[in-house]
């Protein structure tokens, strides 16, 4: 239920931002590519969806002009995906608009608890899967 009314509040946060047309698996990928090319592949990979499924994601994401298809320095045949300025906006208005949300969580539950909450989880996730961070598999 805590992911659902994040979700939700980041989407409406968005909207009001100029972003009416999010879809949840966005932000997943553009975090994917900002820090470094990746390909199709890789992508339905982090996902947990097939390549097919993924070049749809990714194929929105072009149409809406946050992620740009290059060309693969290593295999002149592939493709790797790259932000587009609108695209680094988006993930800027998205970090601002979780600041928001997770101030909004510390009036309400205090500072200091959302902090351990932030803790626990991280603590949580590091002894499921160490030092790396887990593929991610949105179910949204």
């Amino acid at each position: 239920m805590a992911l659902t009314a994040v979700i939700d509040e980041l989407h409406e946060r968005l909207a009001a931002a100029g972003w009416p047309r999010v879809r949840p698996m966005w932000g997943f990928v553009l975090l994917a590519v900002r820090d470094r090319p990746r390909n199709i592949g890789e992508v339905g990979d982090l996902l947990g969806v097939t390549k097919q499924a993924a070049a749809k994601v990714v194929a929105s994401l072009v149409e809406e002009g946050l992620v740009e298809r290059r060309a693969d320095l290593g295999d002149r045949r592939a493709a790797v995906l790259g932000l587009t300025p609108d695209g680094r906006r988006f993930l800027a208005d998205a970090e601002a608009a979780y600041q928001a949300i997770e101030a909004g969580w510390a009036e309400v539950a205090g500072r200091r608890d959302v902090a351990a909450l932030r803790r626990a989880v991280s603590t949580v996730l590091r002894s499921r899967y160490g030092p790396q961070e887990p593929p991610v598999r949105p179910v949204l």
